[in-house]
């Protein structure tokens, strides 16, 4: 569901951004970023695709399932099954990729010429790509297929080997420390800073409750999906501060076993 809204998102975006100039924070090259882009959505298809040719969960794969063989950290996670906790986390995942997006709002957002659209497109799209990909690899069970308690037709849904990484905290991670990135960068003086970045943290951690209490998500999950969304939605302004942009370089490529990442980052 999230993919195809997200998809939606980009698109109309993409139609909005314009030619940069005068850029005051943010740098954006379409021969630069624009390789960034398709990384990205070349990761989002190779994951995709990965989903596409894998095996489906079977009665047989469930009668094998053992909670004891779980570490105790995750277990506590097999005997929650909520509808309505589901039906809210997507609502939250809705919020976090809509929040980077509104920020076009903003008059100082609006002086970037495009390059803080264009940028949360980016984090958007890498989050999801790298999320897909280890998805698609992984192959997890979600804590559900664990409760016997639940019938087998709801046990095995199309994404019940879906687990980790959590796509939905992946996602509002991103929206919430990009967007705090943002606005902490092109309003430093500030008081509100730490409101912001306390709201940035508190939304995917709701976000990761929800989806623990829908039985979606082991807390692994969570945190996993956390911190990738959370280190993209942060490095993805600094790659474009105008001092940094030519010295930053952030490369993204799937292979057969998995994905392999490389960031450069100057430390003078």
């Amino acid at each position: 569901m999230y993919s195809k809204f997200l998809m939606l998102c980009i698109f109309f975006g993409i139609q909005q951004l314009n030619a940069q100039n005068k850029i005051q924070t943010y740098s954006w090259s379409w021969h630069q970023d624009g390789l960034k882009l398709g990384l990205g959505a070349a990761a989002t298809g190779t994951g995709l695709y990965l989903k596409s040719i894998a095996p489906k969960a079977s009665s047989t794969d469930l009668l094998l399932l053992d909670p004891n063989s779980i570490m105790g950290f995750d277990r506590g996670a097999v005997s929650h099954y909520s509808g309505t906790a589901k039906s809210m986390s997507d609502v939250f995942l809705i919020s976090g990729i809509v929040l980077p997006l509104i920020l076009q709002i903003d008059k100082k957002v609006k002086n970037q010429n495009g390059a803080v659209l264009g940028m949360a497109i980016e984090t958007l799209l890498i989050t999801h790509g790298i999320t897909a990909i280890i998805k698609s690899t992984t192959r997890r069970f979600r804590p559900y297929t664990y409760n016997i308690r639940i019938p087998d037709e709801q046990r095995l849904t199309s994404s019940a080997r879906e687990s980790f990484l959590s796509g939905h905290v992946s996602t509002v991670a991103a929206g919430s420390f990009f967007t705090a990135k943002v606005l902490t960068d092109l309003y430093p003086d500030s008081r509100l800073k730490p409101l912001i970045w306390a709201s940035a943290a508190i939304l995917p951690t709701v976000t990761g409750y929800l989806r623990y209490e829908a039985g979606r998500h082991f807390p692994t999950d969570i945190i996993g999906g956390y911190a990738l969304g959370a280190i993209v939605g942060i490095l993805i302004p600094i790659m474009h501060k105008t001092s940094n942009y030519e010295s930053v370089n952030f490369d993204i490529a799937p292979i057969t076993s998995g994905l392999v990442m490389s960031i450069s980052i100057p430390l003078y």
